[in-house]
């Protein structure tokens, strides 16, 4: 069985190379039909059935993030996954906040479609009863899910294991999806987040403290001095010790 695809965008390029895509690298998915703003798209789901819809945000008569707002008000639940530039998260934001699935950046990108309708595939696979119906409510909650990792992060940034393979299974996400989320969500990947919070408080311990500079780093979660001395040297541009150096003749 292969799902069937509604693909959204008032670009009629962008229609032709993603539905290119798919049909070349997607054999779970075909292209059932294509509509050029969200207004026509509603049209069409009022006599088609679709397993998946792909859509720009900005179009036309009705955007991406209204199309999204009315079919949810619906009270329909079909996977809607969003296509957005760089710099459109907070846009994008919106669109988790509304209940979209996940996202697909511009330019399109072969490897990114594949890895998102991929993890889509093995969701519509499962039963439609409660276990696929959990799965959906988890994915659309995840602007909850990542509070929770930043609030965990920043009371735990010790912990040498914090990783988004440690997440994802600790919260039975994929760890792809996860990793995605959270730089849409946060506007950073995870591992800048959390080096933006751990060297922060490096900054405090040598302002505040005598500690010595392998304390320092151990204490904000790098337990090799060296590397801990690269990283700080990195996102503040002198090393630990000239760093305290200079606060110390202000």
């Amino acid at each position: 069985m292969r799902y069937q695809a509604l693909i959204m965008d008032d670009e009629w390029m962008m229609c032709e190379a993603l539905q290119r895509i798919i049909t070349a690298h997607c054999p779970d998915f075909e292209v059932k039909d294509i509509s050029y703003n969200g207004l026509d798209g509603l049209k069409l789901m009022e006599t088609n059935r679709y397993d998946v819809i792909l859509t720009d945000i900005r179009m036309p008569k009705m955007d991406g993030l209204e199309f999204l707002r009315k079919i949810r008000e619906r009270n329909n639940q079909i996977p809607v996954v969003i296509i957005t530039g760089h710099n459109e998260f907070e846009y994008t934001r919106k669109a988790i906040r509304l209940g979209a699935t996940d996202y697909i950046l511009k330019p399109l990108d072969k490897g990114e479609i594949k890895e998102v309708l991929n993890q889509l595939a093995e969701l519509i696979r499962k039963d439609s009863g409660r276990e696929a119906a959990n799965d959906w409510d988890r994915i659309n909650g995840g602007v909850k899910l990542i509070a929770s990792m930043t609030e965990y992060m920043q009371e735990h940034y010790r912990d040498e294991k914090l990783s988004i393979a440690y997440f994802s299974e600790k919260m039975d996400f994929n760890p792809s999806y996860l990793s995605r989320l959270f730089k849409m969500e946060i506007g950073k990947g995870f591992v800048h987040y959390l080096t933006d919070i751990r060297i922060e408080h490096a900054k405090r311990l040598l302002a505040s403290s005598e500690l010595q500079i392998w304390e320092i780093g151990e204490r904000v979660g790098y337990l090799d001095k060296n590397h801990f001395g690269k990283v700080f040297k990195k996102e503040v541009g002198v090393p630990p010790g000239e760093y305290r150096e200079k606060l110390n003749l202000s």
